[in-house]
């Protein structure tokens, strides 16, 4: 990764190992009463998501101290590569055992997710308003920077796939804020990263995400625009309202391993992220922000040679198209074959 020049990459294992210290110290629920809402060890991140809990649990105390052991590896060495690691924040999510200790907080069940049995899903939801969400997502941050320290990215998302619980201009704004604001308590160079991935969905029209989006200050926050090689969201929400944003390759959903990608139009200095970075004049009305090239893979062992691509800087790109123009003139039948026997491809 490092030599491939991602500098800033996800890293939220461990962050089970965060709660259960969270929740013990701040509000004395154990581990035991947390069970009914960490879900088993494949189902972590739509746990994280809110949109499930519990569900092939549980988790032991043993494996959750040990990943939180992993992290501390994994971040060791990020670090020493000169990357800026993301950790994770609070989006809001609680398990039953804190709404039966606040019986009058501001709690209401999500939307229920995929089919899965009402037990496992509609995941609590602290409103925005209530002061504890504030608190929690203080605490969670400093309990994490006392484990993890901190490089001033963090990730969370609140409406994965759900569909917020109310559509007012005021709570979308508030919903996005309170997690911003409780950043800035603890690290106030802090960076909030969100996935566009929620904005797909028809709840979000242009108003509402443009309402949510205005509650986080403009550099406070980068959105990845999760498949922008398939379906770039940018432009439907005028560049994310001045945001800053991330161009993505998302081409292996579900752990797919065909050997297929965008091959066409990474092998253009007009199409694919070239065609958006800001002076390409992409900007809408409030400035094109586009801050970098990303990679959001649903899962290990992708194709190789279509992130060797889409790993090319633009100034390597025109050297390399230059190169291949003097014997195969670039169209939608590259030999693919001709580019794992040399080096052209590598930085």
């Amino acid at each position: 990764m490092a030599l491939h020049g991602v500098n800033v990459p996800l890293a939220a294992t461990g962050q089970e190992y965060v709660y259960m210290v969270m929740f013990q110290r701040y509000y004395n629920i154990s581990l035991t009463e947390l069970q009914d809402w960490f879900a088993g060890p494949a189902f972590l991140t739509w746990q994280r998501f809110g949109n499930i809990q519990k569900f092939a649990g549980p988790l032991s105390n043993e494996w959750i101290v040990a990943q939180k052991n992993l992290n501390l590896y994994i971040l060791k060495n990020m670090r020493a590569l000169g990357m800026r690691p993301v950790l994770s924040c609070f989006p809001g999510h609680v398990p039953a055992a804190f709404q039966r200790k606040f019986p009058n907080a501001k709690i209401s069940p999500s939307a229920s997710w995929n089919g899965f049995p009402s037990d496992m899903t509609s995941v609590p939801f602290l409103d925005p308003s209530d002061p504890l969400f504030l608190a929690l997502g203080s605490q969670f941050l400093t309990v994490q920077e006392e484990i993890f320290g901190t490089d001033n990215y963090y990730a969370c998302d609140t409406f994965n796939e759900v569909d917020p619980t109310s559509a007012s201009v005021e709570y979308l704004k508030l919903s996005s804020k309170v997690v911003a604001d409780a950043i800035a308590a603890v690290d106030p160079k802090g960076v909030w990263m969100i996935q566009a991935w929620t904005f797909k969905f028809s709840f979000w029209t242009y108003s509402r995400t443009q309402a949510y989006l205005s509650g986080v200050p403009i550099g406070k926050l980068i959105i990845l625009d999760l498949e922008s090689m398939i379906e770039i969201l940018a432009p439907n929400f005028d560049y994310y309202f001045g945001h800053f944003w991330v161009f993505n390759l998302l081409h292996n959903f579900g752990g797919n391993r065909a050997v297929y990608g965008p091959l066409t139009t990474m092998s253009t200095t007009t199409a694919g992220p070239y065609a958006y970075l800001p002076s390409a004049n992409a900007g809408g009305t409030n400035g094109n922000r586009m801050a970098g090239i990303g990679f959001t893979p649903e899962a290990i062992e992708p194709v190789s040679y279509t992130h060797l691509r889409a790993h090319e800087t633009p100034e390597h790109l025109v050297c390399r198209l230059l190169l291949e123009k003097k014997n195969n003139p670039i169209n939608s039948n590259i030999n693919i074959n001709s580019h794992y026997n040399n080096n052209t491809d590598i930085i």
